[in-house]
């Protein structure tokens, strides 16, 4: 079963960028972590960090990141993972997948003519109406199945 993680890495900002060489934890090896987002910046006696959410399938090696870094790795739950994701990583928005008929109900009404429940809904994204729609919500499990 895979680890959800989330683990601080530290960093230094100078004129040339951020630098974030020596400020991950002890044998964080990037091959192993499917890194979902950065975010929740802070400081300790170490440094500046952001928080980075992973997932780690190998749970031998995500026990021993965990043992390795107290305070520093620490294993999360799915609704915090999905929290984090959802606010770093993949937040819900609102798209347009019907351009034409987004415009043509915009049309309509800007010209003071009655919109029918249909056009109504194609341009409200909390209906499921296509037209304006939001993106799904980031789950962890999604990620989890490799969706």
């Amino acid at each position: 079963m895979a680890k959800i993680i989330k683990a601080k890495v530290y960093y230094t900002k100078d004129a040339s960028g951020t630098h974030y060489s020596g400020g991950y934890p002890k044998n964080w090896q990037a091959n192993k972590i499917a890194v979902m987002g950065y975010g929740d910046a802070g400081e300790d006696e170490r440094g500046t960090y952001d928080i980075v959410m992973g997932l780690i399938r190998e749970d031998d090696y995500a026990t021993q990141l965990i043992s390795d870094n107290p305070g520093v790795v620490w294993e999360i739950q799915k609704d915090e993972a999905n929290e984090f994701g959802d606010k770093y990583w993949r937040p819900q928005t609102v798209k347009i997948l019907d351009q034409r008929k987004v415009i043509e109900i915009l049309a309509k009404a800007v010209r003071g003519e009655k919109l029918t429940q249909k056009e109504r809904d194609a341009i409200d994204p909390e209906k499921p109406e296509r037209g304006l729609n939001k993106t799904k919500k980031f789950n962890i499990d999604d990620e989890i199945a490799g969706k």
